[in-house]
């Protein structure tokens, strides 16, 4: 059995504050968390939701704040219990049925990756350009990857207490500081349209759809803590900061014209066409898109552990950035968004299961010792959990169907009237709360008393 699933002993809880508060905090830094801004601003036309910036103001702190509620809830069911992602699905899933979600959330996070990557070397390549190079988008795709592959096999530990993390969250700041001050003298003019208050609520989900993608991350990494409010409050409040800045930033540009696209988001950054801007961006986009990159493969090694039980971690972290890597290469952003938006819809109702089994079913009584047993408490599938999962996803998928064009056009045909709603009413809040309502309403009664638990064996 891999070592990544035994949950973490009091001598191994060596993390402290300041570890998760350099962790997040350079975890927060994206570009991706730039385009979610820009998409909120930028004009209806051109794809974005038309928030004025005095709406975003209005919606993005509220809304980041819940996203932080949630990052904390997840933490602290991972400190106290000392297990991974991939073992807290166990209790609310069954062992058995925690091996599909665990596969879910690799393959999510080898989705993100490869996204990762694709606006990396997007952004590279044009920073390059104007410092008089002219290479394709597959070098610097290539170079992400080897440097991502590279710190795979540097573990957890050191890349957050020795001199890699200290290195990428000071370039950060630094050219984040930067990137704002030279936004700041551009004059931009910030144009004045107004959105909906439907909008209102579907700006706040997709903060908090950005916000799911960690919750794995969160997880796998608030277990080492020394102590509870190290992970809880460090966590929380180093990533909030750091992400708002990111959106905001992108909010900015988003209002000013700027297209929401990976295209739109370099030709903003790198208008002044200096070699001091070019080099000013690789070197955002090498400590930013590097260290994001790193905390996803982590954690997907962790998730396929829980599958593959006797694969080394560090083989099937190989594997996985090569995956990533191709997918960039082949497919661009346009395609991989969608993917990578199901993705993060699909993981969201899961930890709503866990979030609901741990504090309010089992009121936080894990029997760590029967995760292990096929043939224990948890052993086989919760069909509960299951029951509440799929529940949670229908509602979504009616209220607004995300995915690929062959995909939606199939949801079309097998039911008309989905997607009525998509335009006032944020179907994974929904779906998320339809999850929370019907595992709790049916778990107290039946798994609080005795874990009912489906005796499928795999």
């Amino acid at each position: 059995m891999s070592k990544v699933l035994d949950p973490v002993a009091d001598f191994e809880r060596h993390f402290s504050s300041t570890v998760f508060g350099a962790l997040w905090a350079e975890w927060g830094f994206s570009m991706l968390a730039v385009l979610v801004g820009l998409r909120l601003t930028s004009a209806r036309g051109f794809g974005g939701m038309g928030l004025s910036i005095s709406q975003y103001a209005l919606i993005a702190p509220p809304a980041i704040l819940i996203a932080g509620l949630l990052v904390a809830l997840v933490s602290k069911t991972a400190f106290e219990s000392g297990l991974n992602a991939g073992m807290l699905f166990r209790p609310s899933f069954g062992l058995a049925g925690s091996w599909l979600v665990s596969a879910i959330v690799a393959a999510g996070y080898i989705i993100w990756m490869a996204l990762e990557f694709r606006v990396s070397g997007q952004i590279l390549t044009s920073a390059l350009d104007i410092g008089g190079l002219d290479v394709g988008i597959q070098i610097p795709i290539v170079l992400v990857g080897v440097i991502v592959g590279i710190l795979s096999y540097v573990g957890l530990r050191r890349f957050a207490i020795g001199i890699v993390q200290p290195v990428l969250i000071w370039i950060s700041f630094g050219l984040f500081g930067v990137a704002i001050l030279w936004l700041a003298q551009q004059g931009l003019v910030l144009s004045t349209d107004r959105a909906s208050a439907g909008m209102l609520l579907l700006a706040a989900q997709e903060i908090l759809l950005y916000t799911v993608i960690f919750l794995p991350l969160v997880a796998d990494t608030s277990r080492f803590a020394g102590r509870s409010n190290f992970a809880v409050s460090s966590t929380g409040v180093a990533f909030m900061f750091t992400f708002g800045g990111s959106l905001s930033f992108g909010a900015v540009l988003g209002a000013a014209g700027t297209a929401p696209t990976v295209e739109g988001l370099g030709q903003a950054v790198l208008t002044s066409g200096t070699v001091v801007a070019a080099a000013g961006v690789i070197g955002w986009v090498l400590a930013a898109e590097v260290a994001q990159p790193y905390g996803f493969l982590y954690s997907a090694a962790n998730a396929t552990g829980a599958v593959f039980l006797r694969r080394p971690p560090r083989i099937l972290s190989l594997f996985m950035v090569g995956a990533a890597g191709f997918m960039a290469i082949v497919f661009n952003e346009a395609q991989l968004f969608p993917v990578a938006d199901v993705a993060a819809f699909v993981l969201a109702p899961a930890f709503v299961v866990v979030i609901v089994d741990y504090f309010l079913v089992r009121k936080k009584q894990y029997l760590v010792d029967e995760m292990y047993d096929r043939r224990g408490e948890y052993g086989g599938v919760n069909l509960i959990g299951f029951f509440a999962y799929v529940v949670g996803l229908f509602v979504g998928y009616v209220i607004d169907p995300l995915g690929p064009e062959v995909f939606l056009t199939g949801v079309e045909v097998a039911m008309p009237f989905a997607g009525s709603w998509s335009d006032t009413v944020p179907a994974v809040l929904v779906s998320m709360a339809a999850t929370g309502v019907a595992y709790w309403s049916i778990g107290r009664l039946r798994i609080a008393q005795s874990d009912v638990v489906s005796r499928v064996r795999l």
